[in-house]
């Protein structure tokens, strides 16, 4: 496991420390105090704690070793498409449309036209990647690519 910042390190034993612990407390404390006549429920409930147990760490090993999402696909935008975009971002942020909501439709008052503004447009494209974002996406800087927001740079999970 490599991780991204040495500081990080701390964070990841801090995380298996807890974990660890809980589990040592409740099996070899807690259980014998609570269930010191009872030996069946004991072993049953220190089983299926250890199956917990078990599938904690590896759901946390999961979530380290997988990759931080990224754009499930790479969908292209010609240069005219781009010059529009481009234009109209530009128009809409002089505008100052009065209702602006992803996926909805915005209506700029101020013009007796009413233009009609697709909010969709404006979040749907990146311009450093050259490519039609997906929801939930943003540009990261440090992996030059669009990816998925909060999957990523996670010092608990060493990401």
């Amino acid at each position: 496991m490599k991780f991204q910042n040495p500081k990080d390190i701390f964070s990841v034993i801090f995380v298996y420390a807890i974990i660890l612990s809980e589990y040592y407390v409740f099996i070899f404390h807690y259980l014998p105090y609570r269930y010191n006549n009872n030996s069946g429920s004991k072993i049953f409930i220190g089983i299926e704690s250890t199956i917990i147990y078990i599938m904690i760490h590896w759901a946390y090993i999961q979530a380290q070793i997988q990759s931080p999402g990224q754009k499930l696909s790479r969908t292209y935008i010609n240069r005219n498409q781009e010059k529009n975009q481009r234009t109209f971002r530009n128009h809409s942020k002089k505008r100052k449309p009065k209702l602006m909501k992803k996926h909805e439709l915005a209506i700029d008052e101020e013009d007796e036209l009413f233009d009609i503004i697709q909010a969709i447009q404006l979040d749907s494209y990146c311009f450093k990647c050259k490519n039609i974002k997906q929801p939930r996406t943003h540009h990261c800087k440090e992996f030059n690519k669009c990816i998925l927001r909060m999957y990523h740079h996670c010092r608990w999970f060493n990401t």
